[in-house]
């Protein structure tokens, strides 16, 4: 016996065919074992690496004697054996590619002429032995499960290629150093650890792969290797120089790396055809002549410095604007309507003559809502569909493609997730229709049947939000598609997926919706909010170079369009938020989705999906990108939406270190290929001759009040955009909510494969604390940022003995700023008593923790904006301290380990209650809050300043109260809520009726009475006229007395 390998799984699942498949190239005869027929993809994707492999080998190559494979169907084990009277020697090539299992043994020496051992895509695990093979040139283990540290190849000297890829290797790769004939090195995607050490290695080297481990320090000087080809170092965590390199290299892969410094002068490589950069620390100036030979360039997510160029102001930005192109329906980008079909009328009511059979899929479509709650039902009627492959062609209009993949995507959908615990394959029909409608239109997503792994839903996000939508209500002709899209409440999904009852009829609407329309229709109006958002971000792109011109009036011009631009910008990101927004769980309002419903959505998260194909392997198992994460379908999930990858692009994201941000890639990878070209011209425009949007505003003066504020409304867009109380922000929290409502209601996991678990798991906390590090990692190396600080003007109490604070700030407002009364301020306060900094700073350790929170993103971020030093007492003194003060009494080491979590303080969001003429808040006494003890430190002593930010909110509360002949009006709010409503209070004089109900949990007695306090408040603020409820929630509760002067009506009831 020469080595075992596991057949069991395999022989369970019914795939061996006893066979040995024999190919011949030149006079090399080998034997091929396989589980699957030889006309499956991976078979041939096998013989495909063979004739590869065969093209580096000898043609002098002797005769191939035959290793016959024995196994049987109930054997655990296969077997090596040699025919009778055949000679071992003879045995120059060992191949296997399956779905074995087992162990690679130090017996395999017995074959001391072997030239090739090739085991690829197998379940192959345990170490590599050190082999001695005196005669071996290929060594090809790629995607096996194998671990431990690189063996000993000084018996294996002979090797010219080394293919160890997608294992799970560790230690380093100094023993590689002794390989002097290697041509092909490949140890991507381990977990090897230590330098670069390639010095030692033959100049005949042509390839280096060492992307996607662990490797650190700098990269050495290559330049020796004349023949090198190819190196990829990328998804590392090398730091140092660009490394010198022989300038006939083709292929420079460095990406995500912390590699810093200024970059060579590229134009004298003249066959360089990819440079991928990105995600680096470069700084200096840029040249941005290239070679014409170069195809590929990723520059972005670094630092540059820019100098001006005449001739790049005058080139128009060819890339970015040449796909939107109207005159094509195919593409599903456009000037007019953004990441929306140019023609959205014909994409509700696409023209099906010709398409035989489509009649039936409407009709199963139009019954869905009832047939998803009979799941076997729906699958019969599903399985009866007739394909309609046979009437697509080239000449099928666009948007009957545009319908039929999206009635076939999302009805494969629901067959396998409805009620299908047996995991049943939607019927084939279905697939192929899928399949050969997004064939014809250039889409991306592609699947094989007949593979095990061909089990995912068939959902993407061009087919659920895109296309799939119609009007739920009778729109006038006289309004454009566009804007009755941007109201989510206008549309219905034209194939529902989730069973649920409609919500109660609209008085006009056609038909009653559904919490999934709400749900899904959200993200498409998001898209009709943000259609102008495309082309506007490439035109800022292009007139970029003019804030650099030397003629002052064409600078002074472009300052000014692109301040009027970036404000329009900020302004269609807070209403994308707004939109957002619409999506609640609150049931107080007639179109929420409840928590229960977003539990039964089965669209709710972004889809693993192993049968899509690897675009770098062309593979369908185990299918990675560069990221080396498994490949996406684009689910409906807030992700899969394009605005997160413009966003980032635009912005100049600097890291995807996260698990989140590898997914953005993902996505990006599943558009239509028009989405595509724009996206990555928006994201690396150096290839067109520009530098990123954002480099150019590095080399801006910020005293210049011109340069300041494109800074400044830059800096706004990101924190719109990223910030706590942005769009990320909070999109976060309401996931957050959604997912512990889902989990709690019995759904075991996302359809993205995170598990619920135990209740006691709290996966739901697990996915917040991944999406908020990939929130915060979008800040990372960004442009300072323009925090504002308003003074503090007047801290008084309103009405004796009320208990309630009037703080009146004045702030710098800025074009983009809209406070308004009701709306909201943000103030981010800090602490004024730091009882632990004697203590902590005698405590050996404190340095080091404080130096390390000081270089995370959110401290930087937190720390710049107060422009304060990274010390103990600026954590002590700007950070979120409660846990760390209730271990005041614990050891020293607890109190270290406390130190290390804690996180600046959050912004306090407050109402309004006047923004003129200075900003005016409303706060009550509480003895222990930050923000409270903050401001009374501040009364006592000077009055200081403090950092403020006005969010997105929404317009002035009750804009038409004083419209006279108006009903009585009544208002709730909870707590003291009076805020929100003081300019009302102050400036009302009128005689209609206004009745505040008081919600409160509490209840007081004299002076300090919730009434007493309210009717306080209310005369302070100049009210006169209103009535109020007062609304006890408490279960115990004492009487309320309330002043006789004050005109209240009160009340007393307990819930």
């Amino acid at each position: 016996m020469i080595g075992t390998l596991n057949t069991q799984s395999a022989a369970e699942e019914g795939f061996i065919k006893q066979q040995v498949l024999a190919f011949t190239d030149r006079r090399q005869l080998f034997v091929a074992v396989h589980t699957l027929d030889a006309a499956d993809p991976r078979v041939l994707a096998s013989k495909q690496s063979l004739d590869r492999i065969f093209n580096y080998l000898d043609s002098s190559l002797a005769d191939v004697t035959v290793v016959e494979l024995k196994s049987r169907m109930n054997a655990d084990t296969l077997t090596f054996t040699l025919n009778p009277g055949m000679d071992q020697d003879a045995v120059q090539i060992l191949h296997l590619a399956d779905t074995f299992s087992g162990f690679l043994a130090q017996e395999f020496e017995v074959f001391q002429n072997l030239r090739v051992i090739n085991i690829s895509r197998s379940k192959i695990n345990g170490s590599i032995p050190s082999w001695s093979f005196n005669h071996l040139n290929f060594l090809n283990l790629p995607s096996n499960n194998l671990s431990g540290n690189l063996p000993d190849f000084s018996r294996m000297t002979s090797l010219t290629h080394l293919n160890l890829a997608n294992n799970a290797l560790t230690g380093t790769i100094d023993g590689v150093s002794v390989l002097t004939n290697l041509v092909h090195l490949n140890l991507s995607y381990n977990k090897i650890t230590g330098g670069v050490k390639l010095e030692h290695l033959s100049n005949a080297l042509e390839v280096i792969d060492l992307s996607h481990n662990a490797l650190v320090g700098g990269i050495p000087d290559l330049s020796a290797l004349g023949n090198l080809k190819g190196l990829c170092l990328n998804n590392n965590n090398l730091n140092g120089p660009f490394p010198i390199l022989p300038t006939s290299v083709l292929k420079v892969w460095l990406q995500f790396n912390a590699l810093d410094g200024s970059l060579p002068d590229f134009v004298n490589f003249n066959n360089l055809q990819e440079l991928c950069l990105n995600n680096n620390r470069f700084g200096g100036f840029l040249n941005l002549r290239f070679p014409q030979s170069l195809a590929v360039l990723d520059l972005y997510g670094n630092q540059f410095k820019v100098r001006f160029d005449p001739t790049v102001s005058s080139q128009p930005y060819k890339l970015a604007y040449a796909h939107f192109d109207e005159s094509t329906p195919k593409y599903l980008l456009s000037k007019s309507n953004g990441f929306l079909p140019a023609d959205l009328v014909s994409t509700m009511n696409p023209p099906v003559h010709g398409i035989t059979g489509i009649d039936r899929w409407t009709d199963v479509v139009r019954r869905l809502p009832d047939l998803l709650k009979e799941p076997v039902t729906l699958r019969t009627e599903i399985a009866q569909l007739p394909s309609l492959v046979d009437f697509l062609n080239n000449h099928t209009n666009v948007y009957s493609l545009f319908r039929v993949s999206c009635m076939a995507s999302n009805l494969c959908h629901v067959y396998f997730y409805h009620g299908n615990p047996g995991k049943l394959q939607p019927p084939t029909s279905i697939k192929k229709t899928w399949l050969r409608a997004r064939e014809l239109l250039g889409w991306t997503v592609e699947a094989v049947e007949n593979l095990p792994t061909d089990n995912a839903p068939y959902l993407s996000y061009i087919d659920f939000i895109v296309v799939n939508f119609k009007f739920k209500v009778q729109v006038p002709n006289t309004m454009a598609p566009l804007e009755v899209l941007k109201n989510p409440r206008n549309l219905r999904v034209y194939v529902p997926t989730a069973p649920c009852l409609p919500s109660p009829q609209e008085p006009n609407a056609v038909e009653a919706s559904s919490p999934e329309d709400m749900f899904y229709m959200s993200q498409l109006s998001m898209l009709a909010v943000m259609a102008d958002l495309p082309f506007l971000l490439a035109d800022l792109q292009r007139s970029a170079p003019d804030m650099l011109s030397p003629n002052p009036a064409k600078q002074a011009g472009a300052f000014k369009h692109i301040a009027k631009s970036l404000k329009t910008v900020l302004d269609i990101v807070r209403k994308v938020t707004e939109t957002f927004e619409l999506i609640t769980m609150h049931e107080g309002t007639s179109d929420h989705v409840s928590s229960l419903f977003f539990g039964r959505m089965f669209a709710s998260t972004a889809i693993l999906a192993p049968f899509v194909r690897n675009p770098e392997t062309g593979q369908y198992d185990k299918a990675r990108t560069a990221s080396g994460h498994g490949i996406l379908t684009p689910g409906p999930g807030g992700q899969a939406s394009p605005f997160f990858c413009l966003m980032d692009y635009f912005l100049n994201r600097k890291s995807y270190n996260t698990h989140l941000g590898h997914h953005t890639d993902l996505h990006l990878n599943s558009y239509p290929a028009d989405w595509i070209n724009f996206l990555k011209a928006l994201r690396s425009p150096h290839i067109n001759g520009f530098y990123h949007f954002d480099e150019y505003l590095r080399v801006l003066d910020a005293t210049i009040p011109a340069h300041f504020q494109v800074l400044d409304l830059f800096n706004s867009i990101l924190e719109s955009y990223a910030g706590e109380s942005g769009f990320l922000g909070r999109h976060l929290l309401k996931l957050h909510g959604y997912l512990t409502g889902m989990f709690r209601t019995g759904r075991e996991g996302t359809i993205g494969d995170a598990k619920a678990g135990s209740v006691l798991n709290r996966t739901e906390d697990m996915l917040y604390s991944m999406i908020e590090t990939s929130r915060l990692e979008r800040f990372e190396y960004m442009l300072p940022m323009f925090g504002r600080s308003a003074d503090v003007r007047l801290i008084d109490e309103v009405g004796s003995g009320s208990g309630v604070w009037n703080i009146q700030l004045e702030a710098p407002l800025r074009c983009h700023d809209n406070p308004h009364s009701g709306g909201h301020i943000m103030v981010t306060p800090k602490n004024v008593e730091l009882p632990l900094l004697e203590r902590l700073t005698s405590i050996a350790g404190t340095n080091q923790i404080v130096q390390k929170l000081c270089q995370s993103v959110e401290w930087k971020r937190h720390l710049e904006m107060r422009r304060a030093e990274g010390t103990l007492q600026s954590i002590l003194t700007f950070g979120d301290c409660r846990a760390l003060l209730e271990k005041a009494q614990e050891s020293d080491e607890i109190l270290l380990k406390f130190l290390s979590k804690v996180v600046p303080l959050r912004p306090r969001t407050y109402s309004l209650a006047r923004a003129t003429p200075r900003l005016s808040m409303v706060i009550r006494k509480q003895e222990h809050g930050v923000a409270y003890k903050m401001f009374q430190e501040m009364s006592q002593n000077v009055l200081g300043s403090v950092p403020v930010a006005f969010p997105t909110t929404p317009l002035r509360l009750l804009p038409d109260v004083f419209s006279p002949g108006l009903p009585p009006l009544v208002i709730f709010a909870a707590g003291t809520g009076i805020s929100p409503f003081a300019d009302i209070i102050g400036d009302y004089r009128g005689s209609r009726d206004i009745l505040f109900v008081w919600l409160s949990n509490t209840c007081r007695t004299q002076v300090d009475s919730l009434g007493a306090r309210l009717g306080n408040t209310a005369r302070g603020l100049g009210g006169s006229n209103f009535q109020s409820l007062v609304v006890c929630t408490a279960r115990h509760h004492e009487p309320v007395v309330t002043e006789s002067d004050v005109r209240f009506e009160q009340f007393h009831e307990e819930i």
